[in-house]
């Protein structure tokens, strides 16, 4: 027994995509131009044989691609692989997962301390006024 012919296959494909609302469309497009196109796709695993496990000797970001791939969960969908690096988007952010836990976001940058303007002493001696007269002496 044989699997679905694919031109059934592609045709149920297009029925599906003719009644999706354009934007939808374009973020489909934009999402395989990204993952395919730009990224390429991810490599796969070998296949399993016997008691292996089919994630053992995958990096982080190979696993989460895999399951990614593998598994329709929203959750996984929080997540971005970029090359071997790993993000999470929380409250809005991307925050890039590291082998020591997730990362600090970056510090605010600091505002310069304003810095008091003193008026410079007068340098020049035609520019200085002396504190008091001195009487003249007589020769």
């Amino acid at each position: 027994m044989s699997g679905p012919n694919v031109l059934d296959l592609l045709g149920d494909i297009r029925e599906a995509v003719e009644r999706l609302p354009r934007d939808q469309l374009v973020d489909i497009l934009t999402y395989v131009f990204k993952e395919y196109v730009v990224e390429g796709p991810a490599p796969l695993p070998a296949p399993v044989t016997g008691t292996e496990d089919s994630l053992a000797g995958m990096s982080f970001a190979e696993v989460v691609r895999s399951l990614q791939l593998r598994l329709d969960l929203p959750e996984l969908e929080l997540f971005d692989v970029q090359g071997e690096r790993v993000t999470i988007r929380l409250q809005g952010r991307q925050v890039p997962i590291e082998v020591g836990g997730v990362v600090a976001p970056a510090p605010a940058p600091v505002a310069p301390t304003p810095v008091a303007h003193t008026p410079a002493a007068p340098t020049s001696p035609s520019t200085e006024r002396p504190a008091a007269a001195t009487p003249a002496r007589p020769p």
